[in-house]
C-alpha cells in the first residue's frame, strides 16, 4: 500500500474518528485505525466494537491496500508535521509502515488489517430519513444533560429517540432518575414509523462532535439494533441499547395549581450566587409566597449560609422546596425563552420546568430535602 495525502486533511479525518478508539482496552487492534487506500481515496476507520466511524479524504494512491496503525502514534506524527505538507505512507508485508513528509521519516509498527473488526450493516429493514444538523444538535444538547451513567440501569445510559404516535414530532428523552429532559423538533420527512431506539451516551457525544464539523443535514439510517448517521463521506454507526426505556409520561407532573414565572437568566445567576456555598452539592431552597419576591437559600454545615431574593410572579400556596442547583441550571440553560415557568405541587413532588412560550422543551427535576 502506497499513497500520498495532504497533512491537514489527514489530521482532520483522524480527529473525527479517534474519539471512538479504545485507548485503554485489552484488545490491541482496537487502539489502531484501519487505513484503506483505494482508487477513490483513503478511508480511515476506528471502532470500539460498539461504535464505528469511517471517514474519507482524497489521496494519490500508487498501490491500493489496507493496514492498521496505532491511532495515537499516527495522530502525534501528523500533528507535528508542518501545515500544508504532503504525507507519503508506505506499508510493507512486515507490518512496518513508513510515514514520510519532507525530511521527517517515521517507521510505525502496525497490525494485520484482516484482524480489524468491521461492523456489519443489514441490507433490509432500514428506516431512512434526513434531519437538519441544527435540529439534531438541539435534540442532543437539550437531552444529554440528563443521561444516566449508572451502569445497573443500562437502559438509561443514552438518549431515547422516537416519533410519538400522532404527535408529528421527532423526540429525544433522557433521564437519570433525578432529572428528566424532553425535546421535540418537527417530524422530518420519512421519520414517521421509525423504530423507538436508545442511542448510547458515547455515540451521542461523538455524533454531537461530528455535527459541528459537517454539513447542514444528517442522513439517519436506523434498524431495531443499530443506527447510522451519515455526513457526506463520514459515517458513524452504533449499536443500540437493548432495553426498554421507561414510560416517561408517567413521571412528568401535571401543570399544577402552584405556578412561578421568573426570568430565566436572572434565576441562573441567582442560583450561582448562593449555590457555591454548598459546593454545588447542597440543595438550593426556593421560598415561594404569593405577592412576594422569590427567596433563594443554600446552607453548608461547614461553610455557612447564603441567601438572595429575586423578582418573580407566583400564583399558589406558600411552598419552600429544595432542588439540586446543577440540575436546575442545566434545565434553565436548555430553554429557548426569556422567562421560565415552574409548576410545583408541593415540597415533596417533582417540578415541571418549561420556557414561557417554548413548547419544544421541558424538564422535570426531583426535589431535595432542605
Amino acid at each position: 500500500m502506497k499513497f500520498v495525502a495532504e497533512r491537514d486533511a489527514f489530521l482532520k479525518v483522524l480527529n473525527h474518528v479517534t474519539g471512538v478508539v479504545d485507548k485503554k482496552g485489552v484488545i490491541p487492534i482496537l487502539r489502531n485505525v484501519l487505513l484503506n487506500a483505494s482508487p477513490d481515496g483513503l478511508h480511515v476507520t476506528a471502532t470500539d466494537l460498539d461504535i464505528e466511524i469511517i471517514d474519507s479524504i482524497p489521496a494519490m494512491v500508487e498501490t491500493g491496500g489496507r493496514t492498521t496503525l496505532p491511532a495515537a502514534m499516527l495522530h502525534d506524527i501528523l500533528k507535528r508535521l508542518p501545515p500544508g505538507s504532503q504525507v507519503k505512507v508506505s506499508a510493507s508485508e512486515s507490518m512496518r509502515t513508513s510515514v514520510v513528509s519532507g525530511d521527517a521519516r517515521y517507521q510505525v509498527a502496525g497490525l494485520p488489517a484482516q484482524d480489524f473488526p468491521v461492523m456489519t450493516w443489514p441490507e433490509s429493514g432500514v428506516h431512512i430519513f434526513d434531519v437538519a444538523g441544527a435540529d439534531m444538535r438541539s435534540l442532543i444538547d437539550k437531552s444529554k444533560i440528563a443521561i444516566s451513567t449508572e451502569e445497573t440501569r443500562y437502559y438509561l445510559n443514552g438518549i431515547y429517540f422516537h416519533a410519538p404516535s400522532g404527535a408529528n414530532r421527532l423526540r429525544s428523552v433522557a433521564t437519570n432518575g433525578h432529572v428528566l429532559m424532553r425535546s421535540d423538533i418537527a417530524l422530518p420527512d420519512g421519520a414517521a414509523g421509525m423504530p423507538h431506539v436508545i442511542v448510547p451516551r458515547k455515540a451521542v457525544l461523538e455524533l454531537r462532535r461530528l455535527i459541528d464539523s459537517y454539513s447542514e443535514y444528517v442522513t439517519v439510517r436506523v434498524t431495531d439494533t443499530k443506527i447510522r448517521f451519515e455526513f457526506g463521506e463520514t459515517n458513524l454507526t452504533s449499536k443500540l441499547i437493548d432495553g426498554t426505556f421507561p414510560d416517561y409520561d408517567r413521571v412528568i407532573p401535571p401543570r399544577g395549581q402552584n405556578t412561578m414565572n421568573v426570568g430565566r437568566k436572572a434565576l441562573i445567576d441567582a442560583i450561582d450566587r448562593v449555590a457555591f456555598v454548598g459546593e454545588n452539592r447542597s440543595p438550593v431552597g426556593l421560598g415561594l409566597k404569593r405577592g412576594e419576591p422569590l427567596e433563594l437559600s443554600c446552607r453548608h454545615p461547614d461553610h455557612g449560609d447564603a441567601a438572595d431574593k429575586l423578582t418573580a410572579s407566583y400564583d399558589g400556596s406558600p411552598i419552600e422546596v429544595g432542588f439540586n442547583p446543577t440540575y436546575m441550571r442545566n434545565i434553565l440553560s436548555s430553554l429557548n425563552a426569556e422567562n421560565a415557568t415552574f409548576y410545583l405541587a408541593d415540597a415533596g413532588s417533582p417540578a415541571l420546568i418549561e420556557g414561557e412560550g417554548d413548547a419544544e422543551t421541558l424538564g422535570v427535576v426531583m426535589p431535595m430535602r432542605l
